[in-house]
Parts: structure tokens; sequence; C-alpha cells
């Protein structure tokens, strides 16, 4: 039987970010702040993932390298939504 190796590329600091791969392999198991880079493409609504930005709701954010989507929690009043310049409606 075949075994899958997966290669983490970062560590979660800001040096050397998370990719959203990485985030996903991790699944629940990150525990605390982590830096993970990727390009904003879409959000989540009710669990589903909703490709582009029009109707985005910031705090449910997904972040995309390639095909692979995760969600990103950035909470009302953060100073990463600040820096990002996205507004607090929720």
């Amino acid at each position: 039987m075949p075994i899958d190796l997966f290669f983490i590329e970062g560590e979660g600091t800001l040096a050397k970010p998370y990719t959203p791969a990485d985030v996903q392999y991790f699944s629940g198991k990150v525990e605390g702040k982590a830096w993970v880079k990727g390009e904003i493409s879409g959000f989540y609504n009710n669990n589903k993932y909703v490709a582009g930005t029009e109707g985005a709701i910031a705090s449910n954010l997904a972040i995309s390298a390639g095909d692979i989507n995760v969600p990103v929690a950035l909470p009302s009043g953060s100073k990463v939504r600040t820096n990002l310049n996205l507004l607090d409606y929720d």
C-alpha cells in the first residue's frame, strides 16, 4: 500500500509562513496564532466556499494557493484587518 508523504513548507512564523496546504494538513492542530501566506480568493458563508470578494464577510475570508482554499479567522478590530484595510461590518 503506497504511503502519502507531505512536505511542510512553512513554520507559521512571519519569516517562514505556512502555506494553505500546510494549514489544510494541520487542520485543527495549530493552536494560537500563525502566519499563513496566500491570496484572498473568496470567503466562507454557511461553511461553503464562495469564490471572489463581492459580498465577502471579512471575518470569514479564504486564502488560496493553487486549488487549495482554507478559511482564515480575522476577528473584528484586529490589527491584521486594519493592516489589510478590511472593513469591520460584523
